[in-house]
Order: C-alpha cells, then sequence, then structure tokens
C-alpha cells in the first residue's frame, strides 16, 4: 500500500483546524503491536469519526493488514481481538480467518440503501483511479484549500478525501457534522472547494446568510441533487452544484463541476460505458481500467450499476431511478421512485419513500405503503392525492406518517430500516 500511504504526505490534511500527522499513532501502535494479528489479517474499524478513521487505516497498511472500514456500530462476531482507543471513539477488531485476498486495500461497509448492507472490497489500484479522476474532472489544483464533510468512513468522502491529497491540496475533514458550522464556513468563504452530500446542504443552505464570497465548487455525491435544491445553491451562493456519482464497490465513476441539465457528468479517466448508447435508456453498465499496485497486471472490471439513466448525445448521463426502484404489488408493477416523488409534491410533505410489504395474515397478497414526514399532514387527505395521481394503486395504496424516514448520516434510506419502520407504524396503530 506504498502508494496510498504517500499520498497523505503529499497535501496538508487537517482535521477541525487540528494539523495531521501520518507517523505512528502511540496508544494505537501499542494496542495493534500487542495483538496477534499479522500481515493479511483483517482489522475492523468501527464508530470512528474523522481523523479517529484515518489513523486507524493507516496504521492498519503499514503492518500489511487488511482495514474494514464500518461507519455505523460494530457488527462483527467473535473477533480474535477486541478493544477500544480514543476514549471508546473508535471500536477495533481483530480477525485471522478469511484474510487473504489479493491487491485488497479496503473493504467498505454498503449503507443498505439499495439493499441488504454488504462488504465491498476496493483494491489499491481502484483507489489510485478515483483519486486521478477526481483531480481531472474536478480541476483539483495544488495548495487549493478543500472541505470534506461527507464522513470518511463512507466510500464518498473516503475517495474524495484520496483525490484532493493526490492533488496536494490543503484538505479539511471534520469530527462530526453540523449544518450550523457548514453555513459558517459558506458564510466565510473559507474553502475553494466543498464535499459533501444533497442532505447536507440542504440543511445547511438556509443558514447561509451573506457569503464573502463563493467558492469555486460544491461538489455533492451519495445522493440525488434536486432542482429545487440547485436553484438554492444558485440564490445564495451564485453557483451551481457539481455532481459526483458512485457506489461502494466502484467509487466515483462520473462527475462534473455543474451541469444545467441535471446530469451527473462524463465518466473519470480509465471508466467506460458500456451501456446504454448515447441517446439511448437502460441500466448503467461501466467497464473500469484498475492497475493494482504491485505485480498484479492491470484488468478490466465490468460493473452492472442497477441503476435506470438517460445518456445525452454527447455522452453525460441522467440519473431516472433505480432498477430495484420498480417492485411488483399482486401483479402489477409500480414505480417507488415515481410514487416518492408525487407525495414529496403536497403540501407540508419534506420527506417520502415507498416499497411493497406483504399485509399481515394473507400470504402473497401485498401492499403499497407510502411513508411520508413533514408537517401538519393528514394520511386521508395524501391518500386522495396519490389516487387522484396514480389510480392504479387504489386497491391496495397504504399511505403512513412518521417524524422522519430511517436515512443514515449521508442521507441514504435503507430498505430494510423502511419496513421495519413500518412495522412499528402498524404495530402502534393495531396497539393504540
Amino acid at each position: 500500500m506504498r502508494e496510498l500511504l504517500e499520498l497523505f504526505d503529499r497535501g496538508r490534511l487537517f482535521c477541525s483546524g487540528v494539523p495531521f500527522v501520518s507517523e505512528r499513532t502511540e496508544g494505537l501502535d501499542i494496542a495493534l503491536d500487542a495483538s496477534p494479528l499479522g500481515a493479511g489479517d483483517r482489522l475492523t474499524i468501527s464508530g470512528g469519526q474523522g481523523i479517529a478513521t484515518v489513523q486507524a487505516v493507516l496504521a492498519a497498511w503499514r503492518r500489511g493488514l487488511l482495514p474494514v472500514v464500518c461507519g455505523a456500530a460494530l457488527r462483527t462476531p467473535e473477533p480474535d481481538s477486541l478493544w477500544t482507543w480514543q476514549s471508546g471513539a473508535l471500536v477495533l477488531a481483530g480477525h485471522r480467518r478469511d484474510a487473504t485476498v489479493q491487491d485488497c486495500a479496503i473493504v467498505h461497509a454498503t449503507s443498505g440503501s439499495t439493499g441488504p448492507a454488504r462488504q465491498a472490497r476496493r483494491s489499491a489500484g481502484s483507489f489510485l483511479r478515483e483519486a486521478h479522476g477526481y483531480v481531472s474532472a474536478y480541476a483539483l489544483a495544488v495548495g487549493e484549500r478543500v472541505a470534506i464533510w461527507a464522513p470518511v468512513t463512507h466510500s464518498f468522502g473516503w475517495g474524495a478525501l484520496l483525490g484532493a491529497l493526490t492533488a496536494s491540496c490543503e484538505v479539511e475533514i471534520f469530527a462530526g457534522f453540523h449544518p450550523r458550522l457548514l453555513a459558517h464556513a459558506l458564510d466565510e468563504g473559507r474553502y475553494a472547494l466543498h464535499v459533501l452530500t444533497p442532505q447536507m446542504l440542504h440543511l445547511a443552505l438556509p443558514r447561509v446568510t451573506a457569503p464573502k464570497r463563493a467558492p469555486r465548487a460544491i461538489i455533492a455525491g451519495a445522493g440525488a441533487v434536486t432542482r429545487d435544491l440547485d436553484a438554492a445553491a444558485r440564490a445564495k451562493l451564485g453557483i451551481a452544484i457539481g455532481r459526483n456519482y458512485g457506489s461502494s464497490e466502484t467509487g466515483a465513476t462520473l462527475g462534473a463541476l455543474a451541469r444545467d441539465d441535471g446530469a451527473v457528468g462524463q465518466p473519470f479517466a480509465d471508466v467506460a460505458i458500456i451501456a446504454p448508447q448515447p441517446g439511448e435508456s437502460g441500466e448503467l453498465v461501466l467497464e473500469l481500467l484498475d492497475r493494482p499496485a504491485g505485480p498484479w497486471p492491470a484488468r478490466l472490471v465490468r460493473h452492472a450499476t442497477n441503476d435506470i439513466v438517460r445518456r445525452d448525445a454527447d455522452g453525460a448521463v441522467t440519473i431516472l431511478g433505480r432498477a430495484d426502484h420498480i417492485f411488483k404489488v399482486n401483479g402489477h408493477s409500480f414505480d417507488g421512485a415515481r410514487i416518492s416523488e408525487i407525495a414529496k409534491s403536497q403540501p407540508g410533505v419534506s420527506d417520502a419513500a415507498a416499497t411493497a410489504c406483504e399485509r399481515t395474515g394473507q400470504r402473497g397478497v401485498s401492499d403499497v405503503y407510502v411513508v411520508v414526514a413533514g408537517t401538519e399532514l393528514d394520511e386521508a387527505q395524501l391518500q386522495r392525492a396519490l389516487l387522484e395521481a396514480l389510480p392504479e394503486l387504489h386497491a391496495s395504496l397504504r399511505v403512513r406518517t412518521c417524524p422522519s424516514l430511517p436515512r443514515d448520516p449521508l442521507g441514504k434510506l435503507s430498505s430494510q430500516a423502511l419496513r421495519e419502520t413500518i412495522a412499528r407504524i402498524e404495530y402502534l396503530r393495531a396497539h393504540p
């Protein structure tokens, strides 16, 4: 992992204003030195924020360990070693089983927003490809000040961090996120470029008052940028929102500084679009060229994204929805993304999601549940509005309200968590 370790010496990295030193971190290194782990073993890193996660990953790389980075609480059975670091802020678990993975640099836990959470393996070569893609797609420059608000425990924030360090930028990451902190940074004009999620910007923009200078760019990833959010950014900051698209399995693969048509942009370097062809729509299929570090040869990796997109004549990609947002209920197909968007357009609705759930006590019979959050909501009125727009739902629609949808720190919605929320709502309705 020499090439990746060297990135942390190219730029200046800070965490909430404190300079980062990439050398040994005494308490962490002592704990690892005393552990039974050796080269090739797994080190699960959980619960950390910002610099603690970076330090743990670098310590693992220096020892030839395979870091498994989890943003949420540690859920791993029977570790060989288990300890905490930084007053319990970081939980580390050592595993000496199933540890030999060729050229694997990190295993990232996915968010669970598109299905059950799983482990995504990333090679050193794929990280280097992604990092150079950031430099060219967003014109990163030596010495440029970059603020990465997206958590580095997730693949989006981690990939952006490596990209900024590749360009020898001055990079700041944060121990946690608060909308007021981001709004203050936007008002002060401290950074040339901000890397964040649409949800973060949505929370911060109302708090922005009078920016002293506009940033050169805002790059939003790990979620969709709505037209309203882009318009709000233009009004408050004078710039459009740049786009970023990728996955935990591949890292960022598409991007653009800003576009007026809502497209996420063009492929990064060493990324080719296999399908659909320009002017057509369909599932996005990518081919990525990874040049592994060490003795392994370069390889082409094909990745079916499960996202339905439209390619413009110039090749730019616009996301239309997820293939797995299409579900069948009692023999009829429904587009969950379209249902959610119609629900969000109703007065008072701030968030909404649709899914299918089997009807209690009636095996094989399902209902379409639309869960909405907002203010002064009337379930019956929302039900009527949705049926007016989508009369085909008349036999199976169930509208339910809740204080907020179960989104993660990146603003992603776990399908499993949504079903658990529905189950709780139904239980409370049955047992008032």
